[in-house]
């Protein structure tokens, strides 16, 4: 059984461009398509899959989650050794229409890439 049918495909509609899109994408693939709901995906492993920067999956990443596309949720690893980022798509809400994601809540990157990087976005996304 398919946890979402291709009718339910078809009226989905999501702001969704460019490097948010591809990062969506392998979170989807992770999951709904291996039939789990969520997975540990390091940034690593987001970059060698989408062919982006550092700095532009944790934006995207940042923006998907503003936009209530995606939960993050922080977690220790199987090992119980770090801590991780687990990943999931949020199909029980759908995004808000109305939300503005504004350059000052994406802030800067630097608690999570060590360094400080200032947004790349240059203005609002519409959800």
């Amino acid at each position: 059984d398919d946890l979402v049918s291709s009718n339910d495909v078809d009226v989905i509609k999501i702001d969704v461009e460019g490097a948010e899109l591809n990062v969506l994408l392998l979170i989807f693939r992770k999951t709904i398509g291996w039939h789990k709901p969520s997975d540990y995906i390091s940034l690593s492993q987001f970059q060698k899959a989408t062919g982006l920067g550092r700095t532009q999956v944790v934006l995207s990443l940042k923006s998907l989650e503003l936009k209530r596309l995606i939960n993050i949720k922080k977690e220790r690893d199987p090992n119980g050794e770090s801590e991780v980022n687990c990943y999931s798509i949020n199909i029980l809400m759908p995004p808000n229409p109305e939300r503005v994601v504004s350059k000052n809540e994406l802030g800067s990157t630097k608690s999570e890439l060590g360094g400080s990087s200032e947004n790349e976005l240059g203005g609002s996304t519409k959800s």
